[in-house]
């Protein structure tokens, strides 16, 4: 990709920001990273499903929302800002969740408390994310997420928890 030159977005992406601001939206609150992070989970595609696959759901995440301060009031705008220059910097012609993924990782915020605030480990999440990306590097740094011959993991639920069930469906994300 040329410098200078904007990736379009993909489906999953789009409709994990609109999903991330009508969570923030139904809630009463100003959309922040951990709104994303949710939207992330409930629009499926990329991000959701390597999400899903080391467990961290929407009803893992959402009994630690009140815990977490307000994000600034630009940061959604700022995230998705972030994806784009996260695309480009790896050379992608489409920003994807996984591009938006990897920029809630590194700004930090809401997002990354909230999976702190569930147990779980942000920055090996990130690594997971950039080898998703760019591809995993030499056969010793690699690292298996079970143990060989099991059987991958079970597709997360299709359940919505309080929060979350409440919200009218959305017909179309765009």
């Amino acid at each position: 990709m040329l410098a200078g030159a904007q990736a379009g977005a993909s489906a999953d992406h789009d409709a994990a920001l609109f999903e991330g601001r009508r969570i923030a939206t139904y809630t009463g609150r100003n959309p922040g990273s951990a709104d994303v992070l949710l939207g992330l989970l409930r629009a499926g595609g990329a991000a959701a499903r390597l999400l899903a696959e080391r467990g961290i759901t929407v009803p893992r995440l959402e009994p630690h929302l009140n815990a977490l301060r307000p994000d600034p009031a630009d940061t959604f705008t700022t995230l998705e800002r972030t994806s784009h220059a996260v695309a480009a910097e790896l050379g992608a012609r489409t920003v994807t969740s996984l591009h938006l993924l990897l920029a809630l990782l590194r700004r930090g915020g809401g997002a990354v408390d909230l999976l702190r605030l569930a147990g779980m480990d942000p920055g090996r999440v990130r690594t997971v994310v950039m080898r998703a990306l760019t591809g995993p590097g030499r056969h010793a740094e690699r690292a298996t997420s079970r143990s060989p011959g099991a059987p991958p993991a079970p597709p997360s639920p299709p359940h919505l928890p309080s929060v979350m069930a409440d919200l009218p469906s959305s017909g179309s994300h765009l």
